[in-house]
């Protein structure tokens, strides 16, 4: 169980990075639809920074920057944010994050959106790091899938999309397997064919490998 004090379970920068791509590359193929996603992958955020974002539409969400840098998460649980005295403050949860993140942190949409949990890791770090904590703040809901243990997607795509999808077939994506055809289908069987030239190009858009 990953939470902001507990921080053990998460995956240093490189494979957290491959696990939030595989991740993505699950959702394109469960949902066409990139309004609908819960978690989708921007490979384009600015120069030499990519994003993992994660929004379900009741009031949780994070954001997730990789940069030459190193790695920061900011999640927002809106139940566990005072909004009538903005609290708590971004600038406490971020207490003693290393400069080269503070554009990510202090501006939009981070501004806007909020943040009850806030943690990093620079490439010179050999563990996550944190500012203040609240003891209430979300982030066990909202980091769950983030300890690369495909079992808990296979729970999600049940609990979200309401399908059953093959244990063996998220594994080999969860270990970046080049994604095939035969693949697709056996984890969405309402896939059409016209979908397949799109999700071929989003795959490659986010550079993760497929045979399509």
């Amino acid at each position: 169980m990953i939470t902001s004090k507990n921080l053990s379970s998460l995956p240093d920068i490189q494979k957290l990075k491959q696990l939030c791509k595989s991740i993505s590359a699950l959702e394109l193929i469960m949902e066409q639809e990139w309004e609908i996603r819960y978690y989708s992958y921007n490979p384009s955020w600015d120069i030499d920074e990519e994003v993992f974002e994660m929004k379900n539409g009741c009031g949780e969400e994070m954001l997730i920057l990789f940069s030459k840098h190193g790695a920061v998460i900011s999640g927002v649980n809106n139940e566990y944010f005072d909004w009538e005295n903005d609290s708590p403050k971004i600038e406490n949860l971020a207490k003693g994050l290393p400069k080269q993140f503070d554009d990510f942190i202090y501006n939009e949409p981070i501004k806007s959106i909020k943040s009850t949990f806030c943690i990093w890791r620079t490439i010179a770090d050999s563990e996550w790091q944190t500012g203040e904590t609240i003891d209430l703040d979300g982030s066990e809901d909202i980091l769950y899938l983030l300890d690369g243990n495909p079992e808990k997607y296979v729970e999600f795509c049940e609990d979200y999309y309401e399908k059953e999808i093959p244990l063996d077939i998220v594994e080999r994506i969860y270990q970046a397997e080049p994604i095939s055809l035969e693949m697709i289908y056996k984890l969405n069987d309402e896939i059409e064919d016209e979908d397949i030239e799109i999700i071929k190009n989003e795959l490659e858009e986010i550079k993760y490998p497929n045979t399509l």
